[in-house]
């Protein structure tokens, strides 16, 4: 998925900026040291970044690439730089994907008496729609490692890969980098092992009924399934209900996200030329798009 990014300001360094300039204007040239302490109290003391975050979020709301909105915080973005004293403020012209997840996601799991439990799920970005948009059903299979697909039948299955993220690890990063291979190679592992659909549990150390979404990558040559991510309460759910009966748990799931093509947006780009050095250049860069979870 593209990241727009804005060069040289970031929702977080838009008040930094103002530091520069009002460091920039006193008579004397102040150690590196004092101008860094200088730029700190300013953001500090007069910092817009939650102001200008809660705009994005709020007013401009969820910004997928491709979307109405996402051009939105383009323009946003663009004025914002802008209003801070750029010289010169652009939008740099990029081809990005663009997909909707639609307004249908559902899945079910059955047990062999009958029970059903409904289960909460999402679409995973750049995903597929289950066809013509209804349901596919099949008995399920949970693994935890995602090359345990390499060497496991799993022809007419839905499967569960319910990697956790690494409860032990201080590093969060770490935790999360460590789990989702299965959210971005999912599908395609599993259309290589013959599943007909894929559950990603959710890339989060929470346990709650809030499927967390992301991205997914399709392998070119393999089948595309249709794949979603599940909350972490139902993905622990699903697995104890599969080491108790084995092969006797049938999910079924339905989705109609859709992929929309490429569209034209932009990179948004506010340049700050230096008295001293002009030709040196220093980037900084931050995200303007976003994901979102329920349709």
């Amino acid at each position: 998925m593209h990241c727009v990014k804005i060069a040289f300001l970031t929702l977080g360094m838009t008040s930094m900026a103002a530091g520069f300039q009002a460091s920039a204007q006193t008579s004397t040239q102040p150690s590196d040291s004092l101008l860094i302490r200088q730029v700190f109290d300013e953001v500090l003391s007069h910092g817009e970044a939650h102001e200008n975050l809660r705009v994005l979020c709020k007013d401009i709301g969820h910004r997928l690439s491709g979307s109405p909105s996402a051009d939105r915080a383009m323009e946003w973005g663009q004025q914002k730089m802008s209003s801070y004293g750029v010289d010169t403020s652009y939008i740099m012209p990029v081809e990005v994907p663009a997909w909707t997840r639609g307004d249908v996601a559902e899945a079910q799991a059955l047990a062999a008496d009958g029970t059903a439990m409904d289960l909460h799920i999402t679409a995973l970005g750049g995903s597929v729609p289950t066809p013509d948009d209804g349901w596919i059903e099949g008995p399920l299979l949970v693994v935890r490692q995602l090359d345990a697909l390499e060497t496991l039948d799993a022809r007419g299955h839905i499967v569960l890969l319910n990697r956790p993220m690494e409860p032990l690890l201080i590093n969060t990063g770490a935790a999360y980098g460590g789990a989702c291979a299965q959210r971005g190679g999912g599908a395609s592992a599993g259309a290589e092992a013959g599943a007909i659909g894929v559950l990603v549990r959710s890339m989060t150390h929470a346990l709650d009924t809030l499927p967390h979404t992301g991205s997914l990558r399709y392998k070119e040559g393999v089948d595309k399934l249709p794949a979603a991510a599940i909350s972490t309460v139902d993905a622990s759910a699903l697995a104890k209900l599969h080491r108790e009966a084995p092969g006797s748990i049938q999910v079924k799931m339905r989705m109609n996200s859709q992929d929309l093509g490429t569209v034209e947006q932009g990179n948004v780009v506010g340049e700050w030329r230096g008295s001293e050095f002009p030709d040196e250049i220093i980037t900084l860069g931050g995200h303007l798009d976003s994901w979102f979870g329920q349709p």
